[in-house]
């Protein structure tokens, strides 16, 4: 239980972070290496970020 609490702090971050840099979800799926509706999924807290995606974001 603890982790979905975890996944639902990081969506709305890195959610924040792409409004910020003026990018679509779209542009960061394809960084991810990911499809448009697993991206989502993560910015909503539904799905966690892969540990090896983390510094694909990071640089971002």
């Amino acid at each position: 239980m603890k982790d979905k609490r975890i996944y639902g702090m990081f969506g709305p971050k890195i959610k924040a972070m792409r409004m910020e840099h003026g990018l679509k979800q779209r542009q960061l799926a394809e960084l991810l290496e990911t499809d448009m509706p697993m991206y989502s999924k993560m910015e909503l807290g539904a799905r966690r970020v892969r540990r090896d995606q983390v510094p694909q974001l990071a640089k971002e």
